[in-house]
């Protein structure tokens, strides 16, 4: 009997401690990256949460999961790549590991009907970080090209058009509406419209100007045939003079014979 009472007094020790849940103080920060394909309306959600120092005594960790449909838990692990037990709540949506000697957990998990579509192209989802502990950031990765509007919480986004993909920003803390809207380069007619445009018109331009050169080099004849009408003329001018001067000397010789006769 006095062997078994230091024995329980261990083992409620221990599942004292394992009782003992990691206050959000604790929490230095939580990473979630959210790969998600609104077409397939299936993703994959990834928990990082940090502690600030290492956990040297078993504590509890429950953390409340982003809700979607069909959700599977694939692994929960520590920081260093340990697994760790764990009990998965779909009622309340937590999740509540036991963990010790660890700087951190990780969390994995599928989940489908993360977002809603409005129309075709266009989708929304709502997301409430209050309850997450530590400093907050949520990272999206999304296939295709989106646009995203963010309402409560600002976001930023890249558009990889190398990969085809949408990288969403999101941090603090609070309630956040995001829509996204299937990305239309709206550059791409204007490019594509104005060599069409500036083609026509230089064709409209060639055309316009053949008429006139056309008609430039009918021209050119007449502006040659002037010359050679004023080369013909000469000739006659000069054989009146020769007729005027013949006559002019007639007369003079005629008058002179009369006046010595």
């Amino acid at each position: 009997m006095r062997f078994y009472i230091p024995l329980l007094i261990l083992l409620a020790t221990i599942l004292l401690a394992s009782t003992i849940p990691v206050e959000s103080q604790q929490v230095s920060s939580t990473n979630i990256q959210i790969t998600y394909d609104p077409l397939a309306e299936r993703g994959i959600v990834v928990y990082n949460i940090y502690f600030e120092q290492p956990a040297t005594t078993p504590v509890n960790l429950t953390v409340t999961l982003i809700p979607g449909s069909n959700m599977t838990i694939l692994n929960v692990t520590s920081l260093e790549g340990v697994p760790l037990l764990y009990y998965y709540d779909n009622q309340s949506n937590t999740l509540s590991t036991l963990l010790n000697n660890t700087s951190g957990v990780t969390i994995t998990y599928l989940a489908g009907d993360l977002m809603t579509m409005l129309v075709p192209g266009s989708y929304y989802m709502t997301l409430d970080t209050t309850s997450i502990p530590g400093a907050v950031s949520v990272d999206f990765n999304i296939p295709g090209l989106y646009n995203a509007s963010c309402i409560g919480l600002k976001c930023s986004t890249t558009l990889d058009f190398s990969s085809n993909t949408t990288e969403i920003h999101v941090e603090g803390k609070g309630s956040l509406i995001m829509t996204l809207t299937l990305y239309t380069p709206s550059t791409l007619p204007v490019t594509t419209a104005t060599p069409t445009t500036s083609s026509t018109t230089a064709t409209t331009s060639l055309v316009a100007t053949t008429p006139q050169y056309t008609t430039s080099t009918t021209q050119v004849p007449g502006t040659v045939q002037s010359p050679w009408v004023q080369t013909s003329t000469p000739p006659v001018n000069l054989l009146t003079i020769i007729v005027a001067v013949l006559l002019v000397g007639a007369v003079i010789i005629l008058l002179l014979v009369r006046k010595r006769a």
